[in-house]
């Protein structure tokens, strides 16, 4: 009798049954299919429609059929290896969600420098609230580099900062983009039409040494051709609320994150610097996978990925 071989549609990719090739891998282990159907707690019959339905999917035979034992084609071969490597992916996603699932009771320490603390951890904050109310939360705020070594230090379990402190103990994700934005009292000369160059000889409130944000702006500055050291500093500040509470009152212009801005203020946007800056989380190496991080890195990216 003829065989015919059912073909995928052109175009169209098989969907993929992870019981049917973990059947399909136990087959070839035991070289039985009544011993793997015993094994995986199936009839004989039900493991068979398994198998019949794979190769339909895939469009090729995967077993020979001796009257002793059953033996992989080459191109079963070739995907009975493929498919160990899938089953095992699969347990390790299990058993990573479990003790995700699991952790969620546990204690979670954030730090974060001054911008990621005050406009991008909140809604975070909230959404990690909201799924899991058994998570106990504290977050401490300092500047980037104070937070940094608070992580190598063990004193906070992860960090949200805005700038990297490169360390062999630590691993960084970007987790968002940034830009600077030059802003000043509403009723600050509008400069707007000015070269940035000559808007960059105004008074200045300007960040502390070892902020994220001062030290975007200075590398900024210089790779327009200016050093750091002829900005006029009117004053310089701690936080960046202080930054633009000083903007507002007319004691100079100041330069801030764009995220900064995401409420109503009395301030006037002057210009925007380009800058490569980013929001990174960083985590000690050696807590890679674990679940309160890992948990923690997912909330991130699900609320920042499309900014």
């Amino acid at each position: 009798m003829k065989q015919t071989i059912k073909l995928a549609e052109p175009g169209v990719a098989p969907s993929m049954n992870l019981k049917r090739l973990q059947s399909f891998a136990r087959i070839v282990e035991t070289r039985s299919f009544s011993d793997a159907a015993e094994s995986l707690q199936l009839t004989q019959s039900a493991i068979s429609k398994q198998i019949k339905a794979l190769e339909d999917e895939l469009g090729v035979p995967l077993l020979t059929r001796n009257t002793s034992s059953v033996e992989p084609t080459a191109i079963g071969r070739r995907v009975y290896d493929i498919a160990k490597g899938i089953a095992g992916d699969w347990e390790r996603i299990i058993h990573e969600c479990r003790a995700a699932a699991a952790s969620t009771r546990g204690k979670l320490r954030i730090g974060a420098s001054t911008v990621p603390a005050s406009y991008l951890l909140p809604p975070m904050v909230k959404r990690l609230r909201e799924r899991h109310p058994q998570l106990e939360l504290t977050v401490m705020e300092g500047d980037s580099e104070k937070i940094v070594n608070c992580v190598k230090e063990g004193t906070v379990d992860v960090a949200f900062v805005g700038s990297v402190h490169p360390s062999p103990q630590l691993r960084w994700e970007r987790i968002v983009d940034d830009r600077l934005v030059i802003v000043g009292a509403a009723d600050y000369p509008d400069r707007r039409e000015d070269p940035l160059r000559e808007l960059l000889l105004q008074p200045f409130v300007i960040r502390e040494e070892g902020s994220g944000t001062r030290q975007a702006f200075e590398e900024a500055i210089r790779k327009l051709g200016l050093s750091p050291d002829r900005i006029s500093v009117a004053a310089e500040v701690s936080t960046t609320e202080s930054a633009l509470a000083l903007a507002q009152a007319g004691v100079g212009v100041t330069a801030v994150s764009k995220w900064a801005l995401s409420g109503p203020r009395e301030l006037l946007s002057l210009a925007e610097i380009k800058t490569d800056r980013g929001f990174y989380a960083a985590y000690p190496i050696s807590r890679d996978i674990d679940p309160l991080i890992r948990l923690f890195l997912h909330t991130a990216q699900e609320i920042y990925s499309e900014q």
